[in-house]
């Protein structure tokens, strides 16, 4: 069930997250956010004591990321993964010379030795044996990854790798001849046999085809996220400025921002075991310790998970307010609402000035935002529970007028009209509005524009961008238990 915080205890929240003490802050309360974040803000960066691994991870600036790649000539998701996510990548960024593949195909074959040679039994029979050896001789021959990456998916993506060996050979102007001779000499045995050796030999053990290494290091997240996004997997991994087509692929937000003023940007700072990106410092408690951020990590790793923390900081009339919750807040909430908390407040630019025993105030889109902001303020502290008024406030953001849509959105959805049309022109929406205003000049940082997120009360650039682009992705990656079906929706569960 979904935990919601009144309009009444936005404030409390607010100046109790002030008061915390630096020790508990520090661990307790910044680092509940994924360690994606950590090195994204100086004031996060601090807060969860990372300056020193940060700072070691920006230094790697210009070092390629080495993927390994285990694989098995017939292996259909092995083939899926190759011609779907990691050839592609690798056309976008291979002139950025970021990342080198280091091709293993053995897969889940065994070997036994007999008289004078290593025999080979392969997961898909004989063909598959003669797919993985024409491979291993490639790699041996070619030696260059541009070339050795263009002949495995041109075999890969034909209709039958085995047979296709020396056709993609032709179409790519390799010389086939010493690859085929490889393949029938005893250097072609021994180089599988050392395909088999490492394949054995991978650490944790290889459990399925394909198996995924980033900088050496293998577990579930890297496998997932590899299987289902290679192109994002690498552009978080890369270190130092990101090439071209990786900014290209996070310049999609949900349109202009309604600013207060000039908005500021803040800029990241820059153990030698630890080469892999800030995103997976917590995928296990074996990259924990390797990266020496355990303690960072304990929310993370725990199995008792507390419902993800999202607020959203907005005004009524704001264009881009309404396209998020529309768009983004409301779709993200139907699909995994279970492990979110959410808080709305509806204020945003306004000012406030009290005159005898009422606030007045001055909205940025008029009164009419201002009458607007007011009704749900009153429809979120009436109705309480986030699954009645969130729907209402969608309902309203979703019409052509958001103020003059409370009482059609209430027939509806079947709620009484009349108590929150009370309180809109009462004192109760009155006082509303005036808490929703001081928890929302409370905001540290102070807001710059609407609308304005926080996850688990952060804010940073890099968690307004993911919450506007994608909002279940980064909420899904912040909730540290096991995860609704809708997070997962999009891996590959099914491997050789």
């Amino acid at each position: 069930m979904v935990r919601v915080t009144k309009m009444n205890t936005i404030l409390l929240i607010a100046l109790m997250s002030l008061c915390l003490s630096p020790a508990l802050s520090s661990l307790a309360v910044k680092c509940n956010l994924p360690s994606s974040l950590w090195c994204n803000s100086d004031d996060i960066t601090r807060q969860c004591q990372v300056e020193k691994h940060c700072n070691a991870w920006h230094k790697r600036e210009n070092t390629p990321v080495d993927v390994g790649v285990f694989i098995e000539a017939l292996c259909s998701d092995t083939i899926r993964f190759i011609t779907t996510q990691l050839y592609p990548t690798w056309v976008q960024l291979r002139d950025s010379a970021v990342f080198d593949i280091d091709f293993v195909p053995y897969g889940k074959a065994t070997e036994t030795w007999d008289g004078d040679k290593w025999v080979f039994e392969c997961q898909h029979g004989p063909a598959e044996c003669k797919g993985n050896l024409i491979q291993t001789c490639a790699i041996f021959h070619l030696k260059d990854t541009n070339t050795i990456t263009e002949y495995i998916h041109c075999m890969m993506s034909s209709p039958n790798p085995p047979e296709y060996g020396e056709k993609c050979a032709e179409m790519l102007k390799i010389d086939y001849e010493p690859i085929e001779k490889c393949t029938n000499t005893t250097l072609g045995n021994m180089l599988q046999h050392h395909m088999a050796k490492r394949t054995q030999q991978a650490e944790p053990p290889i459990n399925y085809i394909p198996w995924i290494t980033l900088n050496g290091e293998h577990n579930d997240e890297i496998q997932n996220r590899a299987e289902a996004d290679f192109m994002g997997l690498m552009c978080d991994t890369i270190s130092g400025e990101k090439p071209a087509a990786c900014r290209e692929i996070n310049d999609t937000t949900i349109g202009h921002h309604c600013y207060k003023n000039s908005r500021t940007v803040q800029v990241p700072v820059g153990d030698s075991k630890c080469n892999l990106p800030p995103s997976l410092w917590c995928s296990s408690t074996r990259v924990a310790q390797r990266c020496k951020v355990v303690e960072q990590c304990t929310s993370q790793l725990s199995s008792v998970a507390p419902p993800v923390s999202f607020s959203l900081y907005y005004e009524s009339l704001c264009p881009a307010c309404r396209e998020m919750i529309q768009s983004v807040l409301y779709p993200t909430w139907k699909k995994i609402g279970s492990i979110m908390n959410v808080t709305l407040v509806p204020y945003g630019n306004a000012h406030e000035h009290q005159e005898g025993g009422k606030w007045v105030f001055s909205c940025q889109h008029g009164k009419a935002e201002c009458t607007g902001n007011i009704i749900e303020g009153c429809v979120i502290h009436l109705l309480a529970r986030v699954e009645k008024w969130l729907p209402y406030i969608h309902c309203m953001e979703a019409s052509p007028s958001p103020p003059d849509y409370g009482a059609k959105c209430a027939e509806q959805l079947g709620f009484a009209w009349k108590p929150i049309s009370n309180c809109a022109n009462g004192t109760e929406g009155n006082h509303l509005m005036h808490m929703a205003g001081v928890a929302t000049d409370a905001l540290v940082p102070p807001h710059q524009y609407v609308p304005w997120v926080t996850l688990n009360g952060v804010h940073t650039d890099e968690i307004q961008k993911q919450a506007e682009t994608d909002l279940l992705k980064l909420i899904c990656n912040t909730y540290t238990g096991p995860k609704p079906a809708a997070c997962t929706d999009g891996e590959i569960h099914t491997r050789c």
